[in-house]
Parts: structure tokens; C-alpha cells; sequence
């Protein structure tokens, strides 16, 4: 869970840049949204089995690879929030009135689409949970914690030959349990604080 918040947090204060800064400055949008694009055209376990071979396994590199693959989604949706915060009628005021861009993006756009971040962390924490057991699952990850993963993987390496199949009872309950919650919670927060699904 150490991880996946890490990467959650990494994940959102990336993608809310590259969505704030692509929404709101045209000349930027094509070469951050290209990027994301980019990045969302590999399958997810692929790409962070091949940036986890690339050096020794730890926390820090598993916190990185999740932050790779779970950016470009949250700069979707953030830039999108932006490209209509922008036109409205206050932002235009505040133009007129003098304001700097960055002074615009500080004080009135990031406020409006924090909302939002807050949605995605607690969503981007539920898949990160479960990405990063896949990735122990598969071996892409420090050999010297428990975790869940390890603990899947070792049962599927022993215990199914040994007929103890509740070995995966304790693990798989705890990342059901954790991981769908946060999802809930986070589809939950996303429907109350972003305007386009109110009714």
C-alpha cells in the first residue's frame, strides 16, 4: 500500500501538470498530449515488465513504473476540465484585469480542477494496489519484503502442489477488499465533485 500511494501521488501531481499546463497553454497541448498518447498506446503490463527489467528490483523503481503507465490517463481528464475553465467568463475577466497566466493558473484553474486530482489520487491508489501485486506476482519487485504478491506467488509455486489452496485466501481478500474500496470511493468522489456527471 507504501507503493501504490507513492505512485498515486506521483502519478497525480505528474498528470495534473502536464493537463494543467497542455489545457491552458495551446502552444504545449500537442507535445504533452502526444506524449500521453504515447504512453496509453502500450499495454500497461508489458511496458512495466520491460521498465522493470531494466534494473535491479526495488520500491523506488516500482513507484517510478507506476507512475510512468498511470500519468496519462489523469492529464486527460484534467486537460479537459482545463480547456473548459478557460473560456469561461471570470478567466476572461481576470485577463483583462491584468493577471499573469501563471497568476491565473495558480489562483482560479488549479483550485476548480483539485476536485478532480482528488478523485483520480484515490482511484489511481486502487489500480496502483493492484498493479503493484502484479508486478511482485510476476517478480518485478523488492525479494526481501512480504507482500502480496509475494505471498501469490509463493502459494502458486507450493501451496497448490501441496493441496493448501487457502494459502491465497488472506492476500486475495486483502487486495479484493482494499482495492475495490478505494475504487468506490473514488468513483464516488469523482461523482459529486466533477461537474459533468451531476444530473
Amino acid at each position: 500500500m507504501f507503493v501504490g500511494f507513492l505512485a498515486a501521488i506521483g502519478a497525480v501531481a505528474v498528470g495534473g501538470t502536464v493537463g494543467v499546463l497542455a489545457g491552458y497553454y495551446r502552444r504545449l497541448e500537442g507535445i504533452l498530449t502526444g506524449t500521453a498518447d504515447v504512453v496509453l498506446t502500450f499495454p500497461p503490463l508489458p511496458l512495466m515488465l520491460l521498465l522493470g527489467s531494466l534494473s535491479p528490483p526495488s520500491d523506488i523503481l516500482l513507484v517510478l513504473i507506476l507512475i510512468v503507465v498511470l500519468w496519462p490517463a489523469i492529464a486527460r481528464a484534467i486537460r479537459s476540465q482545463v480547456l473548459s475553465l478557460k473560456e469561461r467568463p471570470y478567466v476572461d475577466a481576470a485577463r483583462a484585469g491584468g493577471m499573469k497566466d501563471s497568476e491565473i493558473i495558480r489562483t482560479i484553474i488549479v483550485p476548480q480542477v483539485m476536485s478532480i486530482a482528488i478523485a483520480y489520487f484515490v482511484l489511481t491508489l486502487a489500480a496502483a494496489i493492484v498493479l503493484v501485486t502484479a508486478l511482485e506476482y510476476i517478480g518485478v519487485g523488492n525479494p526481501e519484503i512480504v507482500s502480496w504478491g509475494s505471498m501469490l506467488y509463493w502459494a502458486q509455486q507450493y501451496a497448490f502442489y501441496l493441496g493448501d489452496w487457502w494459502w491465497i485466501l488472506a492476500p486475495g481478500i486483502s487486495i479484493t477488499v482494499v482495492a475495490g474500496g478505494f475504487a468506490l470511493i473514488g468513483f464516488s468522489i469523482e461523482e459529486i465533485m466533477n461537474p459533468r456527471l451531476r444530473v
